[in-house]
């Protein structure tokens, strides 16, 4: 083995190193500038290494962020709209009655339906019982044709509408026909056409009837009929008049199960228009305490009476079509 590859193996020790760095001497210092030079020359290569990395990290936020946003925005579009509300709910439809689509197709109508702006129509021995959002309640008597234009118009083409605003009702309805419009005042009425003419009945509240021509106000318990020459026919009607008849059968059946007798009562009362009293207020009181079950679907009011009693300890007793006595 050679002394160079011998001294490879066998390093230094301290004092041959102190020799060796004597003999050398003193290290001579670099040329004026050197320096500065490298110093500069390592600062600006360690900022050219931070900066380097800095911009890597915004990269990387940025590209997170668009992916954030990108998958919010997919989750919005995956979202759905919330659905308008609906103009109104049928509650009841009797026999053949038909509503327009958007293609323009009339179709049959099915109860607890929701309806936007559309036309209904109904035939013979047809009925029909809407709910608008308002609360109030609409009611569509055979061979007539509506369009239902919002929660506070509707225009009437043919046959009759009733209207019965309960006091839950959040606006009025007004009714359009050719001839003029009946505006609504808080109230229970009906609006018909008759060849020629058209006339509104008022069986609670008031109604003001108008057109380019005429200016009136009908109150409860009054008619005014409007030929097509404006030519006005004032004359009564009471609330129990038969002529308010088709609106009971047009009415969506009271919910008896788990109801008291007294509001069974109040209810048909109220469709009827017929006031009623008790015998006693013993019985008024046990009227109240006097739950039902069961159903009247299929029936009127005025028919579903004396079945409902039939099941219960009380009777009718008054002999007039004014009034409904109950005693026990």
């Amino acid at each position: 083995m050679s002394e160079q590859d011998d001294s490879q193996n066998h390093p230094m020790n301290e004092q041959q190193l102190a020799r060796l760095l004597q003999q050398v001497g003193k290290r001579q210092a670099p040329p004026t500038g050197v320096e500065a030079d490298v110093r500069q020359a390592v600062k600006a290569a360690w900022r050219q290494e931070v900066d380097r990395r800095k911009s890597f990290r915004v990269r990387g936020l940025a590209i997170a962020a668009s992916i954030l946003v990108t998958m919010a925005a997919g989750w919005y579009l995956l979202v759905p709209a919330p659905a308008p509300e609906a103009i109104a709910v049928v509650e009841t439809a009797i026999g053949q009655v038909q509503y327009l689509d958007a293609d323009g197709n009339w179709q049959p109508l099915d109860p607890a339906r929701g309806l936007d702006a559309t036309s209904l129509r109904t035939e013979r021995d047809s009925f029909v019982n809407l709910k608008l959002a308002t609360g109030s309640n609409v009611r569509i008597d055979q061979d007539s044709s509506i369009r239902l234009d919002s929660t506070q118009r509707i225009s009437l083409a043919a046959g009759a509408v009733y209207i019965d605003s309960n006091a839950k009702a959040d606006a009025n309805v007004d009714i359009h026909t050719r001839y003029g419009v009946a505006r609504e005042i808080g109230t229970r009425f009906e609006v018909r056409l008759v060849p020629n003419a058209w006339r509104v009945q008022v069986r609670d509240g008031r109604v003001r009837v108008s057109n380019d021509r005429i200016d009136q106000v009908a109150a409860a318990g009054e008619r005014i009929q409007m030929s097509a020459e404006n030519r006005l026919t004032f004359s009564t009607v009471p609330a129990n008049d038969p002529s308010w008849q088709w609106a009971q059968r047009a009415a969506a059946p009271f919910r008896i199960e788990g109801a008291s007798l007294h509001d069974y009562l109040t209810w048909v009362a109220h469709e009827t228009g017929e006031a009623l009293l008790y015998d006693s207020p013993q019985a008024e009181q046990q009227a109240g305490r006097t739950i039902l079950h069961g159903s009247i679907a299929g029936l009127t009011p005025r028919e579903s009476l004396d079945v409902v009693l039939a099941t219960t300890d009380f009777r009718r007793v008054s002999s007039n079509a004014i009034t409904i006595t109950i005693a026990r």
